[in-house]
């Protein structure tokens, strides 16, 4: 049988909804990016934003995968993730 998925549901009332929309947007305009979320280049070793994210997969975590993270792709990608998950943990 097929499994059913979780029912779907904004955690944030459409007033806290309009706040983080405002509030991302504003950070995204000034370049904003909080830290200790790993996307600054002094969390970075050597300052060089990561190109490679090693996954443990298999049983017990034995066996590594390593991922391509192609700069121009991800971190874009990465600075909306931290400032997405910084606001939430201040709205929640």
């Amino acid at each position: 049988d097929p499994v059913i998925p979780p029912r779907h549901a904004c955690p944030l009332t459409e007033s806290e909804l309009n706040v983080f929309r405002e509030t991302l947007q504003g950070a995204l305009d000034e370049n904003r990016l909080p830290p200790g979320y790993g996307i600054l280049p002094d969390e970075w070793h050597d300052e060089q934003y990561p190109t490679v994210e090693v996954i443990c997969t298999g049983r017990k975590g034995g066996k590594e995968l390593s991922v391509w993270l192609p700069d121009f792709i991800w971190r874009p990608w990465a600075k909306l993730w931290v400032l997405g998950l910084f606001i939430l943990d201040c709205i929640l």
